[in-house]
Formats: structure tokens, sequence, C-alpha cells
């Protein structure tokens, strides 16, 4: 990613001293961490006025699968918190959690091997028995990604065809190069199994460092998704080790409303340059279920301005770049 990044740069060189900011949702809580990180390293292995310097200003992670070992322990509450299972099945979810399924992934976080077994693991462990209990429940197939719905178009839940009629244009495939007999298709089954291996790997471990490099953090979930609901993400933030952890707890115990537009758009907590937010009535793709304040979001991401009060902060690193910015 870093040599095509490399390579955009020079085809655009207009654009090359642009701030630039890595986002994304779900996987892409692996996929952004890793990204950001790799820019940053390079980065301070470049000489001084490198012209492959990337100006990397923020990320932002939304429903993300980042720390997976963390997150797996909070499918259980957030569950629990939409009134869907008791108390007592969300203990023994939590015992399959302590007693199978964590050591599984400790396989995984510590050696590097038995990732696969980790995922099947806690998949069978923790996730099946809380979806089945769920369309008990619901009496209909659910929604993973917006636990206030059924899932009309299994397996993704949602009508794909407008974006693969989209692919498919000639106009399309001629933008993007496309050669050959290529065909377009929403998910690979083969793609799927040949990044299972690196699903439960912990990516947490590189935003401490980014945090350290002067770059901000946006973690955020709609509250209406499952799969990669905010309890987990914000476990995993709350949890995180590094210097600003304790200004970081001390917020958590209050979060501030988020207004868009004169309404409550969700909470944030916010401390130095690491910022969580949830976000109401959406679920896994909140760009979809709240478009508006999705635009915010992003907007004051790029201008630098608090969530829970709009106020331009001058963090560590941040300019206001005579070349625009550049995203991902």
């Amino acid at each position: 990613m870093y040599e095509v990044l490399q390579g955009f740069f020079d085809k655009h060189e207009d654009l090359r001293g642009a701030e630039f900011y890595v986002t994304g949702e779900s996987y892409a809580g692996h996929y952004v961490p890793a990204v950001a990180s790799y820019i940053s390293k390079q980065n301070k292995e470049l000489q001084g006025g490198d012209s492959r310097h990337i100006d990397l200003k923020a990320i932002a992670i939304g429903n993300g699968l980042t720390d997976p070992l963390v997150q797996y322990s909070a499918y259980g509450d957030y569950v629990l918190e939409r009134g869907l299972i008791s108390k007592a099945f969300r203990d023994t979810i939590d015992l399959a959690y302590y007693a199978v399924c964590a050591p599984a992934l400790l396989a995984c976080k510590d050696k590097g091997v038995g990732c696969v077994i980790g995922l099947e693991t806690c998949q069978l462990a923790v996730v099946a028995p809380l979806v089945a209990a769920i369309e008990a429940k619901l009496g209909h197939v659910m929604n993973p990604y917006n636990v206030t719905g059924a899932c009309e178009h299994p397996p993704l839940c949602y009508d794909f065809s407008a974006i693969t009629a989209y692919m498919q244009l000639e106009s399309t495939r001629e933008a993007l190069h496309v050669t050959g007999d290529h065909e377009w298709e929403t998910c690979d089954a083969g793609v799927h199994v040949a990044l299972t291996a690196d699903w439960m790997r912990d990516l947490e471990l590189v935003v401490p460092g980014l945090l350290a490099d002067g770059v901000r953090v946006l973690v955020y979930a709609g509250e209406d998704d499952f799969i990669c609901n905010y309890k987990g993400n914000e476990k995993w933030v709350h949890a995180m080790k590094w210097p600003g952890q304790a200004a970081y707890d001390a917020a958590s115990k209050d979060p501030k409303p988020w207004v868009v537009n004169g309404a409550p758009a969700g909470t944030a907590i916010e401390s130095g340059n690491l910022t969580f937010l949830r976000v109401f009535k959406a679920g896994h793709m909140v760009p979809m279920d709240q478009p508006e304040a999705a635009l915010d979001m992003i907007n004051r991401l790029v201008s630098g301005r608090r969530y829970a009060d709009g106020v331009v902060v001058d963090f560590i690193g941040h300019s206001e770049g005579e070349h625009g910015a550049a995203a991902i």
C-alpha cells in the first residue's frame, strides 16, 4: 500500500504536500492502523525535506475489528444491553469466552499461529449462541450489521445490485484499468478465506505509537451494530495503554453530547488526540444510516474541531496546509 501511495503521488505531484487521512470501517480496523503506522514509521526514517514524506494527520476507524481479544469479550454485554438475552445467558457467554475463546485468541496473539483455530473457536463459543438467542427473541433472521432490522438480502443483508451494476460498467472498468474477463464480486469467498488467518490479529498495538507521533485518532461506532459493536470498540480504546490513558479514563466517565444540526448525533469521549464516538441510530455503516452526522464527523476530523463543543484545537502537528487534504 505504501508503494501504491507513492506511485499515486508521483502521478499527482500537486497533491504531494496535502494533509493525509486514512479512514475505513469494519475490517479496516486492521487496515487503517496498519497502513497509518507504516506511513508514520517511513516518515521518521526519511531525511528532512524528502519528497516521499506523507503528511499524515489523522485516522478514523468505524465499527472496526481492531483488538479481537477485547472486542469478543463485549458481545454478551452488548446483547444484554439491547434486552435480547437474560443476565444468566450473558454470564454463560462470558464463561465460554474466558474458558474457551480467550485462550484460543492468546495463542494467535502471542505466537502468530493458531489464528484460524482461534476464529473458529470464538465464533462457535461466543457469536453463534448469541445469534441463535437473538433470532429466537426477534423471530426472524437477524441483521448482524443493524439489530433493529431483519436480514432482507442474505447473506450480506443489503442489496448491493446497484454497486455491482456500476462496477461492471465499461467506463468504470476502463477507469480502474481492469483487463480481461474479470467480474466484480461484492464479497469473494476465496479472498475471505485467504485473509482468515489475519482475522484475530491485534492491531491495537500500533495505535499508541500513532498517538505519540501526533496523529489524531478517531474511533467511532454506530450503536445498532452487533458484529463490531460499540461496546467492544469502546472497551479496547479504554483498555489501550498509552501516556494519555489516565486522562482518557477520566473523560470516559462523563461522555459529552455530540450535536449535529441542532439534534443529538451521539456521545463523544475526547482526550488529547484520541476520540471515541458512539453514533446514535446507526449500524455498521454509519454513513449510510446517518449521512449528515457522518459528514459532520469527517469535517470535524479534517478541520481539527472537537466533537463536544466544535472548538478548533491546535493538535500536535496540525496545520491548515496550503495543498488541502488527501485521504484513503
